[in-house]
């Protein structure tokens, strides 16, 4: 078929993500295809453990697959995944963990007659995860070779894949995670949040958002509030998500004597709100690849202290924030209490970091260099580069 046959025929895309939830992953996909709209792509999105988050994708005439639904093991799923992109005829499969790369590069096999893409939200670390973390690891660095092209969302993540021993360089491109300016300044929402917790108009809010998980450290960031609370008693915690250690947090919370002080907001569809109810945004992880809720708290005027890992230097710095190194309680502690105590200060951070995030952390610019690595892959409209129909044909 020739260029000109094919350049109305809009190209089936799948995007595979562990599950489709309401977590940073599933908020960038859902981003791309409101930017990219349906007159090119055809677009498929599929969890392999679950959906939870459906309408938004169907609004935008994308094809939400539960392939956990009808699988009755890991196999049974791989199967379906495999029959899917072939009676799809999926050009391009675009996965977004180290599971489903992995799952991605058994259904496309050897013998790709489709291109596969990942993007690389984290370069894992065996401490990462409580429970089988060097498994996690493991897996993480041997996905990595299967891609054709692997988007590395920070350039601390793309040099951390260029360290890997016979990795092509040429696969690793670098495009930083970015946030949707419009959105998340809603200052006039203040007073209303504070009210549906509870929280005086007097009182000092600390916060966070993401994933309650190993990784975050939200025991340091709970024993931190403890220390901060003793010189500033009006300060709450809040804490915006969920995960498999809330309940070891919350045990945690009530050994420090704190646990009625911070709020449990658990999952939030209204995250601007929640971050104009903060006077400090936090992130206490171990690792990271570039944090949206980071870029988010910034947009959104909130000062924010966060560890020294991962991407998080290419967004804070000593004119944007409070960088502190991680795993240590005190440091965060002192951190906050300095911040509280210079108003001059804070005002000035806010202000660098608004501008900053607004300059060089722009959706449009992220989405535009996505585009070139769809074109790239797929050769305009729909059309195979050479290096993948080398590859469906075995040369």
């Amino acid at each position: 078929m020739t260029v000109e046959n094919r350049s109305n025929i809009r190209v089936p895309i799948l995007h595979l993500m562990n599950g489709i939830d309401d977590c940073s992953i599933t908020s960038m996909v859902l981003q791309q295809l409101k930017d990219f709209g349906d007159a090119r792509y055809e677009w498929h999105v599929a969890g392999l453990s679950g959906v939870t988050v459906r309408d938004p994708f169907e609004q935008l005439n994308a094809r939400v697959v539960d392939f956990a639904a009808e699988s009755t093991g890991n196999w049974s799923l791989l199967r379906r995944l495999k029959t899917y992109v072939r009676e799809h005829q999926i050009e391009l499969v675009h996965s977004h963990t180290p599971r489903t790369t992995v799952a991605a590069g058994f259904a496309l096999g050897f013998r790709r007659n489709a291109g596969l893409l990942t993007t690389k939200h984290l370069h894992a670390h065996a401490t990462d995860r409580s429970v089988n973390g060097w498994i996690f690891s493991l897996t993480d660095r041997m996905a990595s070779y299967l891609p054709d092209k692997i988007v590395a969302v920070s350039r601390d993540v793309g040099t951390s894949l260029q360290s890997l021993p016979g990795l092509n360089h040429e696969k690793i491109t670098v495009i930083q995670n970015a946030v949707d300016q419009s959105s998340y300044a809603m200052p006039d929402s203040r007073d209303e949040c504070r009210l549906e917790f509870g929280i005086n108009q007097t009182d000092i809010v600390l916060g966070f958002a993401g994933r309650l998980t190993n990784v975050k450290r939200l025991d340091l960031m709970l024993m931190a509030f403890q220390l901060v609370a003793k010189d500033f008693p009006q300060c709450r915690l809040l804490l915006a998500g969920a995960g498999e250690e809330e309940v070891a947090l919350r045990e945690l919370a009530r050994d420090l004597g704190v646990y009625e002080r911070v709020i449990w907001a658990g999952h939030r569809h209204d995250m601007p709100r929640l971050y104009a109810a903060m006077d400090v945004y936090l992130q206490s992880s171990d690792n990271e690849g570039l944090s949206l809720s980071l870029l988010q708290a910034m947009i959104a005027g909130r000062p924010v202290i966060a560890t020294d890992v991962g991407g998080t230097r290419e967004v804070v710095s000593e004119e944007t924030g409070v960088l502190i190194r991680p795993g240590s309680a005190e440091v965060l502690a002192h951190a906050v209490v300095g911040l509280l105590n210079d108003s001059e200060k804070t005002q000035r951070l806010v202000g660098n970091a608004r501008k900053f995030v607004r300059d060089e952390f722009c959706v449009s610019r992220q989405m535009r260099k996505y585009k070139e690595v769809y074109d790239g892959l797929l050769g305009g409209a729909g059309i195979k580069t050479p290096v993948l129909a080398q590859a469906s044909s075995g040369a």
